[in-house]
């Protein structure tokens, strides 16, 4: 019998959607939080939202769960809201821009979007996997 891989990507269930969801909302609330206390400014700090992959893991895990899936699945909806401030920091630049130069400003704002996709993806599965460790010690 093959082995699953900790990332295949089959249909995820009603379950996995529900801790995804969970988890990305509490990445959202994690961020707008921050920003609320300490003010956004210029600076949006990306790994805040990781909380809630951490803690989609731990329930996934408590569920019989994949927690690196769910955690991944948290990470990239909670990325939403950065996504969101950056957009709207790219535009209110590219307004400020007299010259052609604007659309360097997409393009380095795009590349900049992927970058933190991919770092959310990567943490979120790292994080995923450390909430899924975190309840294996309490439930043993």
């Amino acid at each position: 019998m093959p082995t699953k891989h900790p990332l295949n990507y089959t249909m995820v269930n009603r379950q996995e959607l529900i801790y995804i969801a969970a988890g990305g909302v509490l990445g959202w609330v994690a961020i707008y939080s921050y920003n609320a206390v300490y003010g956004s400014g210029s600076s949006v700090y990306v790994s805040i939202s990781l909380i809630g992959s951490a803690v989609a893991g731990f329930l996934a895990a408590r569920g019989e769960r994949n927690p690196q899936r769910v955690g991944v699945g948290a990470a990239l909806v909670g990325t939403f809201p950065i996504l969101y401030l950056m957009y709207d920091s790219a535009i209110q630049m590219a307004g400020g821009l007299i010259t052609d130069s604007a659309p360097w400003v997409f393009l380095v704002f795009g590349v900049l979007m992927v970058a933190i996709l991919t770092f959310q993806a990567v943490g979120g599965l790292i994080c995923g996997k450390a909430g899924g460790w975190l309840e294996k010690r309490i439930a043993s």
